[in-house]
């Protein structure tokens, strides 16, 4: 199916575009509405999505001439506004949808499969090339997504229509909990208000003696104690959820259980100069402590444009106020947040806090940007994409906006896991920044080609000495170079003086940040014009 695309925000465009690849639809992109016309004088679309706010024609002018040359066409209109007002001129006009920014990537794609669905000759789904290749295995057990059929060991399991769609949605969903409200809402379609949540318990309690050994003793498909249930593709890292007992037992409120070691993920350093294990407890104790009573704050840290002297985002940066110790920098607990597994939970903390802080920011006019980083621990958390969906609907984070740093390092240690996660939060229009580019030991150029690459942020150690050492020189000038040839954003880190701010002009490297710019402060004293 043909879909036409018409935004004049081209990075918006591009990701949208990237969306609907991945479906395996055709989509030709216009940046303008003269642009769109020419392009359907040339090919016949089936679909086409509008920016109402369009630099040579509103979108509503451009439906109306697009339904002159498609009387069968389908249209999506895209607009920041989101009155009832708008919504019913855009339908008056001819759309036949209508998304408010900032849109919802995942949710685009899933309507323009939808139209394709409707309009198949058979009535029924047609499957996008990543749906054909939706089969889950587990044990001696296969689900066949799209075939709607599970077997194990080569032998059918008889499944009802309900069942299956409960086990396809689970495991669909590995790792993640769900609530029985939950699985009501995304599998009947239905609520509490409507439908006894017995009914999901009932559904479980089959499919557990159809796919378990021992339904008793669940391997697969678990109860978490309070809250609902979660299908674990790996039972020997989830911890005891049903029983609660011992060193399994659940943990505190507010934190996450942490496996011992996930897909060979590291869980931080321990050993040797670290403490003792005594210490290293009561570290982590008084971090979950640090979380329960909100101490962790975040600074942050200006990435200019270095020809304009301007603004163009900032990395937040967690720091904790300890009641006894002071303001303690990173350094001083990442590496037990990490170890611990409290990572997720503080990552989290620190993307929320940039969230909102991005929406204050934006409401006051500054067209910012945000960075947060993204440790390993995180990336091995299969529910990050959607924790991260949440935070960017609750502070209405414009597509783009949320910049995802992930260092080289983490990258090489588990690619697989790094690309399917880092594809699912792109779609939820959320960039993907390769941060310590270069520094050694990380990833490949090869692999690099399988990430959703925004920008490359150039190491500190090649901008420390630029004027002394000819060889930081010609890597950070190669860097510079393959930045462009990519079309990339290349950001360079750890600019103290003004003579390597001239230098990294001079080589054509247009962002950076840096204390010559200022040091991470608390959103109230930021500068966000600062003059160097």
């Amino acid at each position: 199916m043909h879909v036409l695309v018409v935004e004049d925000d081209a990075a918006v465009r591009h990701l949208m575009r990237r969306a609907l690849d991945r479906e395996g639809f055709a989509v030709v992109e216009a940046g303008d509405g003269a642009e769109a016309l020419r392009a359907s004088e040339r090919e016949r679309f089936q679909v086409a999505i509008v920016d109402i706010g369009l630099p040579d024609m509103s979108g509503l002018e451009l439906i109306d001439g697009l339904r002159r040359l498609f009387d069968d066409l389908h249209v999506i209109i895209v607009s920041g506004a989101g009155s009832e007002v708008e919504r019913v001129r855009g339908i008056v006009a001819g759309a036949d949808d209508y998304m408010v920014k900032p849109v919802s990537l995942r949710e685009l794609a899933a309507r323009v499969v939808a139209v394709e669905r409707r309009r198949s000759p058979r009535g029924g789904a047609v499957p996008s090339e990543r749906e054909r290749a939706l089969v889950v295995r587990f044990g001696t057990i296969v689900v066949d997504v799209h075939a709607r059929r599970v077997t194990d060991g080569g032998r059918p399991i008889d499944l009802t229509r309900r069942e299956f769609d409960l086990l396809s949605y689970l495991t669909l969903h590995p790792g993640v909990s769900m609530s029985r409200e939950r699985l009501l809402e995304v599998v009947w379609s239905s609520s509490a208000t409507w439908q006894s949540p017995s009914t999901v318990t009932e559904h479980v309690r089959r499919l557990r003696s159809k796919i378990e050994v021992d339904a008793a003793k669940p391997r697969w498909l678990t109860t978490v104690r309070g809250v609902g249930y979660r299908f674990d593709p790996d039972p020997a890292t989830a911890p005891d959820q049903e029983a609660g007992h011992g060193q399994d037992a659940a943990p505190a409120p507010g934190t996450t259980a942490a496996p011992a070691a996930i897909d060979g993920v590291p869980t931080g350093r321990v050993g040797p100069g670290n403490g003792s294990a005594q210490e290293q407890r009561a570290l982590d104790d008084d971090l979950r402590r640090g979380l329960a009573e909100d101490e962790f704050e975040v600074h942050y840290l200006p990435v200019l444009d270095l020809a304009e002297r301007r603004v163009l985002a900032v990395e937040a940066l967690v720091r904790w106020q300890h009641p006894e110790r002071g303001l303690l920098e990173p350094s001083a607990f990442l590496d037990a947040a990490e170890r611990s597994g409290l990572m997720i939970d503080l990552g989290i903390h620190v993307m929320d806090a940039a969230c909102r802080q991005l929406r204050v920011w934006r409401q006051a006019g500054h067209d910012l940007h945000v960075a947060v980083n993204v440790s390993a621990r995180q990336l091995a958390d299969v529910a990050l994409p959607e924790r991260i969906e949440s935070l960017m609907v609750a502070n209405a984070v414009p597509v783009g906006s949320l910049w995802l740093e992930v260092s080289e390092e983490t990258l090489a240690v588990e690619p697989d896991v790094a690309s399917s996660v880092l594809e699912r939060t792109e779609m939820l229009g959320a960039c993907m920044v390769i941060d310590d580019f270069g520094a050694g030991g990380g990833a490949s150029l090869a692999q690099l080609q399988r990430f959703p690459i925004h920008a490359l942020k150039i190491d500190r150690t090649f901008v420390d000495d630029l004027d002394t050492n000819p060889s930081s020189r010609a890597i950070a000038r190669s860097i510079v170079s393959l930045g462009r040839d990519l079309g990339v954003v290349v950001i360079a880190e750890g600019i103290e003086t003004r003579a390597q701010l001239e230098r990294l002009r001079s080589m054509g490297c247009r962002f950076g940040q840096g204390y010559l710019f200022g040091r991470p402060e608390p959103a109230e004293r930021l500068a966000i014009d600062p003059s160097p």
